[in-house]
């Protein structure tokens, strides 16, 4: 992701446009065992905003400030979670 904002660390992550939105879902979303009609973390992002009680946790800005899943897993490399 192009995005990276250090003193974000660690807090939610919310998508500030369509493209970032699309670029986010091309790294995870399309990339994840977890992608399915039972994906509550993706369906939850659509549905509800930052700071709601149901928007997903996993969603966040690494330590590096970058945005990401901590679900994640990525099909390619065979993780099964």
């Amino acid at each position: 992701m192009p995005v990276h904002y250090p003193d974000l660390a660690g807090q939610s992550y919310r998508p500030s446009n369509g493209t970032e939105g699309v670029l986010f879902e091309e790294r995870f979303c399309d990339h994840c065992t977890r992608m399915s009609a039972e994906c509550d973390i993706y369906s939850d992002a659509l549905l509800y905003d930052l700071g709601h009680r149901h928007y997903p946790k996993e969603w966040i800005y690494d330590k590096d400030g970058r945005p990401t899943c901590t679900a994640f897993c990525d099909r390619r490399n065979g993780d099964a979670r």
